[in-house]
């Protein structure tokens, strides 16, 4: 797995730099990390399926969550990019898949007698930050995503004495002790 410090070190590498000549420093590496970040995963997301190394590069990114209804509304995960498959409710010892459908067909569906939502064929509408479900007294929903990434960052404390940088693992904590630098 690649981590920051490894492609940290990739560049300088590639710009023939070792740790006493940084053309690149820390701070400028993590100006541009989420720039870069950015753009890797909206060209892998725009092609997103198309092949099953482009869909295991995004593999990180996928992750299900249970969303609590309320008058059949409830809000999607913070981190929600994209809904993946159908969201699917459980009844007893039942799972039922829900169909989701655009607000026109949501409104021809709801007029119908014989389309109408049910608890056995219950259908859905995404919105921005919110998913709407119907028949509304379904009270909880699963649903698989794709999360937006998490901005990067390499991270690190400098040991004062000798003057070395130590690189922090992804989403680890330091506690600076006394003769420890953190930038």
């Amino acid at each position: 797995m690649t981590t920051n410090q490894l492609l940290y070190k990739s560049v300088l590498d590639i710009l023939r730099k070792d740790l006493r000549g940084e053309a690149v420093s820390v701070a400028e590496f993590n100006a541009l990390l989420p720039v870069v970040s950015h753009e890797y995963f909206s060209q892998q997301y725009a092609k997103f399926q198309q092949t099953q190394k482009i869909t295991d590069s995004l593999a990180p990114f996928i992750a299900t969550a249970t969303v609590t209804l309320t008058a059949g509304v409830g809000n999607l995960p913070a981190d929600y990019l994209h809904l993946i498959g159908k969201p699917t409710y459980t009844s007893g010892s039942t799972t039922y898949g829900v169909d989701v459908v655009t607000r026109l067909e949501l409104a021809e569906r709801l007029t119908d007698a014989i389309t109408q939502p049910t608890a056995t064929y219950p259908v859905a509408v995404v919105g921005a930050s919110t998913i709407n479900v119907y028949p509304t007294t379904i009270t909880s929903i699963s649903v698989t995503y794709l999360k937006d990434p998490a901005t990067p960052k390499l991270d690190y404390y400098v040991t004062d004495a000798t003057n070395v940088r130590t690189f922090l693992a992804a989403a680890a904590t330091h506690t600076v002790a006394s003769g420890e630098t953190y930038p």
